[in-house]
């Protein structure tokens, strides 16, 4: 007998000895040779473990009892060549655990037969009941010989008595047979066909519904019909509006909030806690009440007075930058090229441009010596030091002066026009040169 050795474990895996992935049961139609030897581990231990052989031709697979840890391999697996698989089942009665599928191979060979197939093997619970049939019959037999033995001759006592002994010895085995196929039977090794599960479906019906039961038997249904509606309750008593109100607000370790007074007029008591004074703040030493509303209302009024500014007027009011540069710094008014002046930074410098028109030609002008008058179509100012303002591309027909405002803050990048005035705004300048 050749063995092959299965493990099976907790996580239903079914291994072979090595790195083997296959079962090999050699060629076709070998029978009686090849059995497994099933070593069942953890969830397995103490179950009823049946083999079930997946045989290539996909029908419904015959299945065989792993009897002291040992299954023979039946011949209608062995009958055709080709790759099946063999699952494995195990059970109590209570849990049942089944285990991944474990390929076979059967490899062909050119045939030593008439190609008749051999019965499929014996079931398991058919072995169980051939067991239990022939105990029954040696014990009836061993106990009929008993008697047999015993009503012949006084003689044979001792024959009887060896005669009692083997019925009742076959007794036992029958009865031993029978629990273990009783044991077979709870354990669900012997399943039957699937069964058929009850549906149940409510239907809507006029003034009631309808419940249809599907099972074995057939379809039955009940009505159901609704009640009568019951009177209206009683109203209720009429709920009170609360006016809530702010009752005492505190400083605490910790933030809290209670209600007292009454539900029609609840009154709201907050405890709050102070914050740490924010960066660069000043606490003002001199407030009676530090932390208090009154105390901040007073530092409020003070800082909105201290922050208005007044530029029509002396006195102890603040004035703007703007009004402090117009009232303290003189005018700027230059002429010449270069034109060299010291504006205040980021303040509005205006630009105005004149020129005369020109003659061609040198001499002085005659009928013989015509000098035709031009005039210019453009000017550049363009300002050195550590500020540039560039203009260019201005065109300016019938036009002898032209004025630019530059702009309050420096500017990069910035295109404006007027008229047909094209100026590029690099920065702000304090010496122009005009050409």
């Amino acid at each position: 007998m050749i063995e092959q050795s299965v493990s099976l474990a907790s996580n239903g895996t079914a291994k072979l000895p090595g790195y083997e992935q296959l079962v090999r049961f050699g060629y076709t139609k070998n029978r009686g040779v090849y059995r497994l030897h099933v070593d069942a581990t953890g969830e397995w231990e103490g179950l009823t473990i049946r083999c079930f052989w997946h045989v290539p031709d996909g029908k419904d697979p015959s299945s065989s009892l792993v009897v002291d840890g040992y299954v023979d391999v039946p011949a209608s697996v062995t009958v055709q060549p080709g790759n099946g698989c063999i699952t494995f089942e195990g059970s109590d009665g209570t849990k049942t655990v089944t285990s991944a599928d474990l390929r076979y191979r059967v490899s062909v060979n050119s045939g030593t037969e008439d190609g008749t197939e051999p019965e499929p093997g014996t079931p398991a619970w058919q072995q169980l009941m051939d067991a239990v049939h022939t105990d029954a019959a040696a014990a009836e037999q061993a106990k009929t010989d008993a008697q047999t033995a015993a009503t012949e001759s006084a003689a044979s006592a001792d024959k009887a008595a060896g005669s009692e002994k083997a019925a009742g010895d076959a007794q036992a085995k029958a009865a031993e047979s029978l629990q273990e196929l009783k044991d077979g039977i709870a354990s669900g090794n012997f399943k039957g066909e699937p069964g058929t599960s009850p549906t149940v479906t409510v239907q809507d019906i006029a003034g009631g519904h309808r419940i249809v039961i599907t099972d074995a038997t057939g379809t039955s249904s009940v009505d159901v019909m609704d009640g009568k509606q019951g009177d209206p309750g009683k109203p209720g008593d009429t709920g009170a509006t609360p006016e809530l109100t702010i009752g005492t607000v505190e400083e605490g370790d910790a933030p809290s909030a209670t209600i007292t007074g009454t539900a029609k007029n609840p009154v709201l008591n907050l405890t709050l806690k102070s914050g740490a004074p924010g960066k660069d703040a000043t606490v003002d030493a001199t407030l009676s009440q530090s932390g208090k509303a009154a105390d901040a209302k007073v530092t409020g009024d003070e800082l909105a007075r201290k922050a208005v500014i007044d530029d029509t007027a002396v006195g102890t009011a603040p004035w703007s930058s703007k009004h402090i540069v117009d009232m303290l710094c003189p005018p700027i008014s230059e002429t010449g090229n270069p034109v060299v002046c010291y504006p205040v930074s980021s303040y509005p410098l205006s630009v105005k441009a004149s020129w005369e028109p020109t003659q061609e030609g040198s001499g002085d002008p005659s009928p013989d010596s015509v000098r035709p008058i031009k005039g210019r179509d453009s000017v550049t100012v363009e300002r050195c030091g550590t500020n540039l303002s560039r203009i260019s591309d201005i065109s300016t027909p019938n036009k002898s002066l032209i004025a630019v405002e530059l702009p309050t803050e420096i500017v990069a990048d910035v295109e404006i026009s007027f008229d047909t005035l094209n100026a590029e705004i690099e920065e702000l300048g304090t010496m122009l040169f005009m050409n």
